[in-house]
């Protein structure tokens, strides 16, 4: 289960809050408008960026500090 507590994260053009959790196994889609936050949100999941406040669960353990490559998640990006 991957869980979101208290997340948070700030840019010039939003602040993205996110709590709640996503259970497995299956494929989740993160859908919403252009500037939303979905990439971010991706991105903070991934590791490929820090959450200014929160911290991300999978199963239980941290992931927040985590390298990307050390996490048991994968993001596919709509550029790739």
């Amino acid at each position: 289960m991957l869980t979101l507590e208290g997340i948070a994260c700030r840019r010039k053009e939003f602040v993205l809050h996110a709590d709640g959790s996503v259970e497995g196994p299956g494929i989740v889609a993160v859908i919403g408008p252009s500037g939303s936050g979905k990439s971010t949100l991706m991105s903070l999941i991934a590791g490929f960026e820090l959450p200014d406040e929160g911290r991300l669960y999978w199963n239980g353990t941290d992931l927040t500090e985590l390298a990307p490559g050390e996490r048991p998640v994968a993001v596919l990006f709509q550029d790739n």
